[in-house]
């Protein structure tokens, strides 16, 4: 078996085509028809961050971040988000490049899970720059399978495996050891 970080957008399709055995992703309804969640572990907020030179109280406040937001290709982020068009929105295809545009001045804010924009920050060296958070939405993050493979015996042991860990609250703390607490 082989784990790797890919793209939202990629990882999906790699559950469309039967190319992925298993994913760690967040729910995503689009993705229903061909796949199933073997187990949900935990909800993590959806977030804008903006640089610490820029106040954000609300969504019209994001208005007014001229360079724009940077978001994952093929995320949802809240509706109030998504449709409001007086919001610049840069698609990037990941945390890293979005948070070294954000570092550059080429973004004034990002958009994606706590937990993600908090560790991937923390790994570019750009938590220092971050200010106001504003809430948008929350989210699962699932086990997904492609729904060819939802029955197999292994799914349902990597399913009762992390209901386990989710009864112990072992997510938080390993969440919380990688991105601090704030990330709820």
């Amino acid at each position: 078996m082989q784990v790797l970080p890919e793209p939202f957008a990629r990882v999906l399709q790699g559950l469309r085509d039967n190319r992925l055995a298993i994913a760690l992703t967040f729910r995503s309804p689009a993705a229903e028809d061909y796949s199933v969640y073997a187990a949900c572990l935990f909800k993590v907020p959806i977030v804008a961050i903006a640089r610490r030179d820029f106040t954000v109280r609300d969504l019209t406040d994001l208005r007014q971040l001229s360079q724009g937001i940077g978001t994952i290709r093929g995320v949802a982020y809240g509706d109030g988000f998504d449709h409001d068009p007086a919001i610049v929105k840069s698609i990037e295809s990941d945390f890293p490049q979005m948070l070294r545009k954000l570092l550059a001045g080429r973004l004034d804010g990002v958009a994606g899970s706590t937990v993600m924009l908090l560790h991937h920050a923390k790994l570019e060296g750009v938590d220092t720059i971050l200010g106001d958070r504003l809430a948008l939405s929350t989210t699962e993050t699932c086990i997904q399978v492609p729904k060819a493979r939802a029955d197999l015996p292994i799914i349902r042991q990597i399913a009762e495996a992390a209901r386990a860990m989710m009864a112990e609250k072992r997510f938080d703390a390993i969440i919380g050891q990688y991105v601090g607490s704030t990330w709820q």
